[in-house]
């Protein structure tokens, strides 16, 4: 079925134009093969169950301007390699996997793009793909000057590049401590670092969470910079009660990660399909006309269909390959049968 798919249409790295540069219309959410495609060390076992990344755009995990230690136990501070088969920071138990979910405090874990950028991993890879970025700083000055500084080191290394790249714009990880802020102040913010970012004139994808109202994001991705969005990113646990049932998916109404790390964590999984299909849709009836890069919760082949139905442009993987890693070749199949026509 793969290789009628490859004959049948364009070729998969040509189907998501953003400014000139072309990427699979599939991609990986940020980081699920790590900070250059490494992957991490349960994939071996994920892999012989069936998890491919076949015509699929990689995204790196997100980094910040500046090393970040994060929750993630680590073997050395240069690789930040899970010291453990399941960190302490994750909860995905045998409870967790029969609801398809996934909780973690991973905290964002980085080295800083300048060292990140000196390990000279991303100039190497061949197929255009995208860096994912995020601001992390107490105060927006401090943000401001984070984007700054991303801004003047990756833009001092693209002619290393051997391959073309895009930036995706984390504006929501639950897991850094941001305080939630009204919304113009929150749109001024999200304004000022996408018009640093532009600087670099690179493809560029904002990147929020559902719990971010539609109204907010049309204002931001009005910005010049902004070619479209991904949503979603992980949900703050505890949040949105009345559509996700916390109890029954971790046996209490309080995070098991709360305690140890001072953070409840974000949640992935199957909960998010229905609430980013209703976003989407919320968002298109606005009048919305950019790119949408949606996912979240995609376990199985016809999630694929809600997605697309919903009003995504492209689709974008994560836990599956983790907790239906035997549905991946099939979802990936009707994933580029779906998004994959021009």
């Amino acid at each position: 079925m793969l290789d009628t798919i490859q004959t049948k249409y364009v070729r998969l790295e040509d189907c998501m134009n953003l400014r000139g540069i072309s990427f699979s219309a599939v991609t990986m959410m940020a980081g699920a093969c790590g900070f250059e495609g490494e992957g991490y060390r349960h994939h071996f076992i994920s892999r012989l169950f069936g998890m491919i990344w076949w015509g699929v755009t990689f995204v790196a995990k997100t980094v910040t301007a500046e090393p970040r230690k994060g929750f993630m136990e680590t073997v050395n501070n240069d690789n930040f390699t899970p010291a453990k088969l399941l960190p302490d920071c994750i909860v995905c138990g045998v409870r967790q996997i029969w609801h398809a979910v996934v909780l973690n405090v991973v905290g964002l874990t980085n080295v800083g793009i300048k060292a990140q950028l000196a390990r000279g991993a991303w100039q190497k890879r061949r197929r255009n793909f995208f860096v994912s970025f995020m601001a992390v700083g107490a105060s927006l000055s401090d943000k401001l000057t984070e984007a700054r500084t991303f801004a003047e080191e990756l833009g001092a290394h693209l002619h290393e590049f051997s391959a073309k790249i895009g930036i995706e714009v984390n504006f929501s990880c639950p897991n850094v401590g941001a305080k939630k802020r009204p919304p113009e102040e929150f749109i001024a913010e999200c304004h000022q670092i996408l018009d640093i970012l532009g600087e670099l004139e690179l493809p560029l994808l904002a990147k929020f969470s559902v719990t971010t109202e539609p109204e907010v994001v049309m204002k931001i991705a009005e910005n010049r910079a902004v070619d479209g969005i991904t949503i979603t990113n992980t949900v703050t646990f505890g949040e949105l009660p009345e559509r996700i049932n916390w109890k029954l998916l971790f046996g209490t109404d309080v995070s098991p990660l709360l305690a140890k790390f001072g953070f409840p964590g974000g949640l992935s999984g199957a909960p998010l399909l229905p609430l980013v299909c209703e976003w989407i849709a919320k968002l298109r009836a606005l009048g919305f006309t950019k790119h949408i890069n949606g996912g979240g919760g995609v376990l199985w082949p016809w999630d694929v269909w809600k997605i697309k139905r919903a009003g995504a442009d492209s689709i974008a993987l994560g836990t599956i390959g983790t907790l239906r890693p035997f549905a991946m070749p099939l979802t990936l199949a009707t994933a580029h049968l779906l998004f994959g026509r021009r």
